[in-house]
């Protein structure tokens, strides 16, 4: 009969209602989504940041940079010799990047919040519940290892069990135990399928999109299709290869940057989770990719979505076949932060990107960026009228997981994060809280590493009003808009010119070199905050002025130089692409 375990214990994923604060220990704030109203004094707890300081962030954004290139150059050649290919480095570039990027991004930050977790706890004769045995993952395209894998607590503890497995002291009892029947079917009821057979009008625009050489365009649905047409017609020059990793250098070792601890365990990793779409699904994939007709010199355009396989392989063959490769910005935050590697990775390294407005990047200097108008905010513009006295606030997600590295809120400032909120809805005058709307960010998916906001401020602010179904409406006619975050919102707001406040500090979003000046504009005409009294106290005395406020000459040209930069609009914006797509 096994003895009971009397230890005090870690908790590496969700929690139980064993859960005894006094004495257990959780490695992450993401361990109590789903338990929010079950524990009263866990937004007390301090967590570990796996990068502590926006320098740390930095740093291993780098690092993980130069591991996707190395991986990638060291193995195109076995990825080459197991499909019977001679495929190129950026063609390998394109299909591996959307998988293995994410993957490494994810192993890295856990690795360094365990390492601390033991670093903190070594002396302590803890108990942990760690994934005892293999599976099989087989995920079929990249939307099912981000659905089923990166965003799902189940692969959550498998890969933190896999870490701690390498790294626990010898003190720590490690109780091996399996997934539940009911986990593992949770987990597969997520599963995405790399579907080709589609029929009626989604077949129909799929043939247009393929034969044209074009995928998706945020506000383009249907217009795309004559600008496809024109870069069809245009005349075919040579494209000069696209080489995504000759950047790093020949000798670079990760046994330099990273511990062999680390990158043992993600030897393994990276085997148990490479997609079947590298491995047994990759003839069919590309049997099903060869289908399309690839124009030597033609541009290919668009949006290539990281999950859809079929169609980042279609433009890996196209890369092959010597067309070029242009793709677009789709939504907000590009080219705003520090360090956010995800689109720089997947999405800048082609012969050209068009931008909505910006013309370089800190992470990635040397990229060609072309500003061209944005379609989807080129049908915002100037919509805001001033139809009611409603102050709009709008939230991003509460998010507490480490998937990737970005200079974005980190998990030892979530919680602060969201209480500014409150602290700001409590500084308002009474009358205008009365004419307050607050939006929290939906909720896609339950227990994926969010906090529940609405839940959150319907408890704290019970008699705030809280907006759900269209957001635009109530945006393009309120008296004022208040954002915690630098995303798509903002942009389509500043397009629209909806008045609006951002509110949130350095330590919460750090600003890259192209944004700071445009916020400290801002802020010089209270456009952006970093305290919520501020921002309130503001309110409160400009209430009744909003309008005078917004079209003051200081607040225009701090709007104006926002939309220069990120959000540039034309009503005749395929204009535009016409002559950027004819230069190309």
């Amino acid at each position: 009969m096994t003895a009971p375990d009397i230890n005090p214990r870690l908790y590496l994923s969700r929690l139980d209602d064993d859960y005894d604060a006094s004495r257990d220990v959780v490695c992450s704030l993401s361990c109590f989504t789903g338990f929010e109203d079950r524990f009263d004094d866990w937004q007390s707890l301090e967590f570990r940041d796996p990068f502590p300081t926006i320098e740390a962030v930095e740093e291993a954004s780098e690092a993980i940079r130069k591991f996707n290139a190395h991986w990638i150059n060291s193995h195109a050649g076995a990825l080459n010799n197991r499909h019977g290919t001679d495929y190129s480095r950026g063609f390998w570039y394109m299909m591996v990047t959307p998988w293995l990027s994410e993957l490494l991004q994810y192993a890295w930050s856990m690795y360094r919040l365990l390492d601390a977790v033991v670093a903190d706890h070594h002396d302590r004769p803890l108990s942990v519940r760690v994934w005892q045995g293999e599976h099989d993952w087989n995920f079929s395209c990249g939307t099912d290892f981000y659905s089923r894998g990166m965003y799902h607590q189940l692969f959550d503890w498998w890969l933190r069990s896999r870490i701690l497995g390498v790294i626990a002291p010898n003190s720590w009892r490690l109780i091996g135990a399996s997934p539940t029947a009911a986990e593992i079917e949770d987990n597969l009821r997520f599963a995405a399928t790399a579907s080709y057979n589609v029929s009626g009008p989604r077949q129909l625009v799929r043939r247009i999109r393929e034969s044209l050489a074009f995928t998706l365009i945020n506000g383009a649905r249907i217009s795309a299709i004559p600008l496809a047409l024109f870069a069809n017609l245009l005349p075919k020059k040579d494209a000069p290869p696209i080489e995504p990793t000759a950047w790093l250098e020949d000798d670079f070792d990760p046994r330099t940057v990273f511990p062999q601890a680390f990158l043992d365990v993600l030897e393994t990793t990276i085997e148990e989770t490479t997609p079947l779409y590298l491995r047994d699904g990759f003839t069919p994939l590309i049997a099903r990719a060869k289908q399309t007709r690839f124009v030597k010199g033609r541009v290919r355009f668009g949006t290539f979505d990281y999950g859809n396989t079929q169609e980042r392989a279609q433009a890996a063959l196209g890369l092959e076949a010597g067309e070029k490769l242009v793709q677009v910005q789709h939504g907000g935050v590009y080219a705003m932060l520090r360090a956010y590697m995800s689109p720089g990775e997947n999405e800048y390294f082609g012969h050209a990107f068009l931008t909505w407005g910006w013309t370089d990047n800190q992470n990635y200097p040397g990229r060609r960026y072309i500003p061209a108008p944005s379609p989807l905010l080129s049908s915002y513009a100037n919509t805001h009228r001033f139809r009611d006295r409603s102050l709009v606030i709008v939230t991003t997600a509460f998010w507490t997981g480490l998937q990737r590295i970005y200079s974005g809120p980190r998990s030892s400032r979530v919680i602060a994060w969201r209480d500014q909120k409150v602290s700001f809805v409590k500084a308002l005058k009474p009358d205008i809280i009365k004419e307050t709307i607050y939006r929290p960010f939906k909720v896609i998916r339950p227990n994926i590493g969010e906090l529940d906001n609405e839940y959150f401020i319907k408890r704290v602010c019970p008699n705030l009003r809280i907006l759900k179904g269209d957001l635009h409406g109530p945006m393009f006619r309120c008296r004022l808009l208040v954002l915690d975050h630098p995303g798509t919102t903002l942009n389509i707001a500043m397009a629209a010119n909806v008045p609006t406040i951002c509110l949130w500090d350095d330590d919460t979003w750090a600003l890259s070199s192209n944004a700071k000046p445009i916020f400290d504009a801002m802020r010089d005409c209270n456009m952006f905050f970093a305290s919520p009294e501020a921002a309130a106290d503001f309110i409160n005395t400009n209430w009744d002025t909003i309008e005078k406020w917004w079209s003051s000459p200081a607040v225009r040209d701090a709007r104006a130089k926002f939309c220069h930069e990120f959000a540039r609009t034309r009503r005749l914006w395929w204009l535009d692409w016409l002559s950027v797509l004819r230069k190309i």
